[in-house]
């Protein structure tokens, strides 16, 4: 974690970084530097001084002033970046989804979307049926493939699990963080309302970031979102001190701005990935559904040859 300054050259000063003569990591297993590279950081680190993004630049100025205001420093990274390990450490769960489950839901629910009636669900297949000209074998095996995942599928239905575009994301942290024990979102739902929200509310009310394209769907960008929920951690998650810094910050007129200036600062988004470590969570739940090669194209060919071979 490096100090936090405005100006001069960039003096990086970590926090949690530690390893002995070999390189090798003496961090807890809750620290987020567990597992990552030496002179990497954590993929939930956020550093204020990057400007690539009109939100970026945006965020970077609310922090350059909270900076200057007092209202924000580095201990106040550092102590959420503590924060996160001690949650962490009373709230934890143990990674055990398998990788390939994820993207195995996501081809399922695309591949059996079929028209309901090409056979109805609950009739029987029988001989007869299959000799009518033009029976579809296809559309007979993908009813055969719902029938035998039925409890899965009503499963994921009822908690709306159909992984549409959060696949992709769920998987890489099934294998990154398989086998060992993370923060349990339930642990962190409060705070993570509370930053969703304001963050949200900065987004629709800063002259800094509002005039965004699309401003209000950018609540979840990662800057602006560390830079709410270290507002919140130093106004001990109550939203309505956190506003009031907030207008603190925005109404200052005591000093320039002080865009451009070197702002060497970096903190923790505690809320990274949140909604698919939720989504992993749950899954994990349903784990017992599983069964096959997690091939659902492969799987639907055989059915399709073996009924063609039982019926023939």
């Amino acid at each position: 974690m490096p100090t936090a300054v405005l100006t001069g050259s960039s003096k990086r000063r970590w926090s949690f970084r530690y390893s002995d003569e070999r390189g090798l990591s003496k961090h807890l297993p809750e620290c987020d530097f567990v597992g990552v590279r030496l002179g990497k950081l954590p993929g939930n680190t956020v550093k204020f001084d990057d400007a690539r993004t009109m939100v970026q630049r945006g965020v970077r100025e609310l922090m350059a002033r909270a900076i200057r205001l007092g209202v924000i420093g580095y201990y106040s990274a550092r102590n959420l970046r503590e924060w996160v390990l001690n949650v962490r450490k009373d709230s934890n769960i143990l990674v055990t989804l398998d990788p390939r489950v994820p993207k195995w839901i996501q081809g399922m629910c695309s591949s059996i979307e079929i028209d309901y009636e090409s056979l109805p669900y609950g009739v029987e297949l029988t001989r007869r049926i299959t000799r009518i000209p033009g029976f579809d074998w296809r559309a007979a095996a993908i009813a055969a493939y719902r029938s035998r995942h039925a409890e899965l599928l009503e499963a994921l239905r009822c908690e709306r699990l159909w992984l549409h575009e959060s696949a992709d994301r769920v998987q890489r942290l099934a294998s990154t963080y398989q086998g060992r024990y993370v923060l349990d979102p339930a642990a962190i739902r409060v705070e993570y309302d509370a930053t969703l929200r304001l963050a949200s509310f900065i987004s629709v009310n800063c002259s800094l970031i509002k005039g965004v394209p699309k401003a209000k769907n950018v609540a979840n960008e990662s800057a602006l979102f560390a830079f709410a929920a270290l507002l919140l951690h130093v106004s001990e998650w109550n939203l309505g001190a956190a506003i009031d810094r907030f207008a603190d910050i925005m109404t200052d007129k005591s000093s320039p701005a002080v865009s451009g200036a070197p702002l060497n600062l970096m903190s923790v988004n505690p809320f990274d990935d949140y909604a698919a470590w939720c989504e992993l969570k749950r899954l994990q739940a349903l784990s017992g559904f599983y069964t096959g090669d997690f091939d659902t194209r492969e799987d639907i060919l055989k059915l399709e040859r073996q009924l063609q071979a039982k019926f023939s």
